[in-house]
């Protein structure tokens, strides 16, 4: 059973039937119910009410002459179980003054005559039921993305995990942040187990190189066991070792985020266990395991906060040094 209901209303099984094969794309996420009369629907409401599902597509038929089927529609709100749900006309011809009636009581989202196109059906239910599911479902949007639209529910739920994590402390405990590499690196694994067409799953050797610096990368390297160093050319040539990276840590993600040139060279120092994405594959991933996405957009962000600090660290070192050569030496 899903939390969420389409629900139609006609009497012509002919148009029933068509209306269950052309919405069958949706049926993996939404439940697909129908009734006879608009009388029968106020009873299945009490019904779904019961079983705690909302409407949140209602396609009701109006006969000519009859204006049952637009009282539901402009009614709709007044049910618990189908407030805001959106809603679609279907009539054998137009209706003007019924159309015209549900407009105005700001309850028609859209009007289709009969017979009616499988495609037009199928376009304007995907985009109602996003609409809906956008501005009524708090968790989990990428539950819907696969008959949705993708692109809206992925960039909404990026957006509200970002959101989310803003309201949080900016920086939080270390055990935290070591519970979120866990899980994403687990999740990761269990997602490759048994189906590793691509080798993200890697074991090096030490002093393999993963980025280097000023050139082009297109992975995320998440370490998963061992140690990796980072390495920068200075202004002479000189290769200095600026940071060691274990467990738990990313290689790579600024320069795969934003598409420039790596910043430093990634060198495993140890035997090192590796999970290496490209976009093409950490795309698939995201959509295919959803629960990932909050915590790897976590992730990312304590990684880009944890290096944030660095820089600003450093950078106080390097003003308090220079401000210590300053000084006048004292006499002895």
């Amino acid at each position: 059973m899903n939390p969420y209901v389409i629900l139609c209303i006609d009497q012509d099984p002919l148009a029933v039937e068509k209306l269950s094969h052309d919405l069958a794309p949706f049926r993996d996420v939404f439940d697909l119910c129908s009734t006879d009369t608009p009388d029968d629907a106020y009873a299945l409401l009490h019904d779904l009410k019961a079983n705690e599902q909302q409407v949140a597509l209602l396609i009701c038929h109006n006969a000519p002459g009859n204006n049952d089927g637009i009282d539901l529609l402009v009614n709709v709100d007044n049910h618990a179980a189908s407030k805001g749900a959106r809603t679609i006309l279907l009539s054998e011809a137009p209706q003007y003054d019924v159309i015209l009636q549900a407009v105005n009581e700001g309850r028609l989202n859209y009007c289709m005559h009969k017979p009616w196109r499988a495609d037009e059906l199928q376009r304007v239910a995907e985009k109602e039921l996003t609409t809906y599911v956008l501005r009524r479902c708090q968790h989990d949007l990428l539950r819907y993305s696969e008959v949705l639209d993708h692109r809206t529910l992925l960039d909404a739920q990026v957006e509200r995990e970002i959101n989310q994590f803003q309201s949080q402390l900016l920086a939080p405990a270390e055990s935290n942040k070591a519970d979120i590499a866990d899980r994403v690196i687990a999740g990761l694994y269990a997602f490759f187990d048994g189906n590793d067409e691509s080798r993200a799953c890697r074991t090096y050797s030490a002093n393999h190189v993963l980025t280097k610096e000023n050139q082009d990368n297109a992975f995320l390297w998440f370490i998963a066991e061992g140690d990796v160093g980072l390495y920068k050319t200075d202004d002479k040539g000189q290769v200095h070792h600026v940071s060691t990276l274990s467990a738990g840590s990313l290689i790579g993600s600024m320069s795969f985020v934003t598409g420039e040139a790596s910043f430093s060279t990634g060198r495993t120092l140890t035997r090192t266990r590796v999970i290496k994405i490209d976009h093409t594959l950490f795309s698939k991933i995201m959509t295919s395991r959803s629960e990932l996405l909050p915590l790897f957009i976590q992730y990312l962000l304590l990684h880009f906060n944890q290096r944030l600090k660095r820089s600003i660290d450093t950078e106080i070192q390097l003003q308090q040094t220079l401000a210590s050569l300053d000084e006048p030496i004292a006499s002895c």
